[in-house]
């Protein structure tokens, strides 16, 4: 692939990021150390929230014609609420919550 159609595809990548909410976008994996022999493309964001995440990667896939994988880099929203509710519970008769 060529530094122009890189750079294409780059700015596209960001114009749909963007376009879904995104507000940090982190490229990483073979994509980001090795590009031309990379068979996918790695990408870590922040601010699209749930199902569309996957969206945004299926649309990124269909533009794009690579295959995607896509993470979000903020699971600690999801871990904070587990983390929340597992200490709202009562504590169990007999334990030191120590």
């Amino acid at each position: 692939m060529t530094g122009t159609r890189k750079a294409v595809k780059i700015d596209r990548i960001v114009s749909l990021a963007k376009r879904y909410g995104a507000t940090r976008l982190i490229l990483f994996g073979s994509a980001a150390t090795g590009p031309s022999e990379a068979r996918d493309i790695d990408l870590a964001c922040d601010g699209i929230p749930g199902w569309k995440l996957f969206e945004f990667a299926a649309r990124l896939e269909n533009e794009l014609e690579v295959s995607f994988d896509v993470v979000p880099l903020t699971p600690r929203d999801v871990l904070r609420k587990t983390v929340k509710s597992c200490y709202d519970r009562r504590p169990i008769a007999g334990r030191d919550r120590r």
